[in-house]
């Protein structure tokens, strides 16, 4: 996926997500991060700083975005934040900065859990296996791949040999532009 900024590309999705450099600056948030900051719990920004509002969830967010930094690129992190009345899930992913070095790039959710049905549209659209749309829509759903390798009873390895062909078939170079192309399959078919 080529991009002219990562602005651009935020702003191209409904989903909350927010680009931050590695010292947690953000360089990138769509709309739907500002009504989250809007409503003044949870996440805020503070001197073009990503932080969360309670201590503890500051700490978490600084451990989940270091972890992520310090990950392989295809490795996936979570964290949960309660804004406002409303618990939101983010997945934080490490991707390569076009410019040099890398970014993290947290994706909130969505109003559900992807699911069946865009297993479906994924085997459709990319020709995936049924098998490698799994993978994908649990990936995007925020699921490490040792949570996903467990409930499928398949080791790693297999899961990495399949990660790889999905992302061959969808012409992704990685798993952001990856969990990306997953979380707009619905917003696609409306």
């Amino acid at each position: 996926m080529e991009i002219a900024s990562w602005q651009d590309m935020v702003d191209r999705l409904l989903t909350p997500v927010i680009v931050l450099n590695a010292g947690a600056g953000i360089v990138a948030a769509n709309l739907a991060v500002q009504d989250i900051f809007s409503v003044g719990r949870g996440l805020s920004r503070r001197g073009g700083q990503l932080t969360a509002m309670l201590p503890k969830k500051r700490a978490e967010l600084e451990t989940a975005c270091s972890a992520a930094l310090n990950a392989p690129i295809d490795q996936v992190t979570t964290l949960s934040l309660r804004c406002g009345e409303v618990v939101r899930h983010f997945t934080i992913l490490c991707a390569p900065n076009p410019g040099g070095g890398r970014r993290l790039v947290l994706l909130g959710d969505q109003p559900q859990m992807l699911g069946f049905n865009v297993n479906a549209m994924l085997r459709r659209r990319y020709r995936l296996s049924p098998a490698e749309a799994d993978l994908m829509v649990h990936l995007a759903n925020g699921l490490s791949t040792r949570d996903i390798a467990e409930r499928r009873r398949v080791t790693v390895d297999t899961l990495r040999t399949q990660y790889r062909a999905a992302m061959s078939k969808m012409d992704c170079r990685s798993l952001t532009e990856a969990i990306i192309a997953v979380r707009r399959i619905p917003m696609l078919a409306e």
